[in-house]
């Protein structure tokens, strides 16, 4: 048998290996702590206008370079540093500030001039979320209602629950914003359900979970997403995830059940890399969605696996304008894959039965039309 260099059998297993119309194979490289990140547990993700990914965790804010991590944390002695290390949620307004949610308070970041400062009508208060809006409005929810702030003029208005008055939010504790194709915020709350606000008419409307068809299933929010045909992905605690059709105003829920179906009912995170597939997060991995055929595909933590997801519980799921997917999770850091794909497989060890013995392939023999022998030196 014809001895080939080790490098050209990968190559040729890539080749021999092609997928065609089967799941798509998705390799991880793992970002944690020891790369610089300031925590493992990561709840945010978002990339600014110059390229650079920021990422939020329970220990501090990181900016990646594609190199290497810079870290920005609470110091008592600065009074420009970030005022609290819990990060929820990070958004961009305009070419040189970045928004940044944390436990403390909402902290506003000078990008050019590396300073931080408090954005003083929220005070201190428990930042849940906050997202930009229609006008360049930014929305910022919290523990006690939601706030609205028109950077044009300035002006903050802030949205509450009153008892006995329907055209208020259902309670004051709001976890989840979401901005609609027709300008509508979406407002997630902990115990309560959904609520859909019109800025033009300043009007709302409640979504509750009934238990009727074509209701919410839950009524705590975890997680709100807008696809591409303009449909509403809700991610709840224990009760799977909603999906809110803007033709028909009804919910269809995704629940666990069996082989092909989510792989947890509690979804942390939703992102859609392409019309008809959807990435989710749940505490058992990342599932990803074929729409038209309401089935999933899920990605799980293997022990044994350097190439696998590293957690199972993942909190955010992140694209950015180059086709990488960022995915956060709990202790596990963050988790990068292309959405590409490809048409390759690659094979590995893994200590999984039927898998790669070894990494350094030396030889392979063509065997029937169904096989090929495959020699290793470790």
């Amino acid at each position: 048998m014809k001895r080939v260099a080790p490098i050209a059998v990968l190559v040729m297993l890539s080749v021999l290996a092609w997928t065609g119309g089967a799941a798509q194979q998705i390799l991880f490289r793992h970002y944690t702590a020891t790369d610089g990140l300031c925590s493992n547990t990561v709840w945010a993700a978002f990339q600014d206008k110059q390229g650079y990914m920021w990422f939020g965790t329970k220990d501090g804010l990181n900016r990646f370079d594609g190199y290497s991590f810079k870290s920005f944390r609470y110091d008592p002695g600065d009074t420009a540093s970030l005022g609290g290390n819990a990060i929820r949620a990070i958004t961009g307004l305009g070419d040189d500030s970045c928004w940044i949610c944390t436990d403390t308070g909402v902290y506003v970041l000078d990008m050019s001039q590396q300073v931080f400062r408090l954005f003083k009508p929220v005070g201190r208060k428990p930042c849940l979320d906050l997202i930009t809006g229609p006008g360049d409005a930014v929305w910022i929810a919290t523990d006690q209602g939601v706030y609205r702030y028109q950077v044009k003029t300035g002006r903050v208005t802030r949205f509450v629950h009153r008892k006995d008055d329907p055209n208020s939010l259902t309670q004051n504790f709001v976890r989840q914003l979401l901005v609609d194709d027709q300008g509508n915020i979406w407002m997630g709350t902990a115990w309560s359900g959904l609520d859909r606000y019109d800025p033009r008419r300043k009007t709302f409307t409640h979504y509750k979970a009934t238990g009727e068809p074509g209701a919410l299933s839950s009524n705590f929010i975890t997680c709100l997403y807008k696809d591409s045909a303009g449909n509403i992905w809700v991610g709840t605690e224990k009760g799977g995830l909603d999906m809110w059709d803007r033709k028909t105003g009804r919910f269809t829920c995704y629940m666990h059940d069996g082989p092909n179906s989510i792989s947890d009912n509690i979804v942390h995170t939703v992102y859609q890399p392409s019309p008809g597939k959807l990435y989710v997060g749940t505490e058992k991995g990342l599932d990803v969605l074929d729409i038209a055929k309401g089935s999933f595909t899920n990605y799980a933590c293997h022990a044994n696996d350097p190439y696998g997801l590293n957690d199972n519980a993942v909190y955010v799921i992140y694209g950015d304008r180059q086709g990488g997917i960022w995915a956060g999770t709990y202790f596990g850091g963050v988790n990068y894959f292309c959405s590409g794909g490809g048409n390759f497989e690659f094979y590995y060890p893994t200590g999984a039965p039927g898998a790669l013995s070894g990494k350094a392939v030396s030889a392979m023999l063509q065997g029937d039309s169904a096989n090929i022998g495959i020699g290793t030196e470790d």
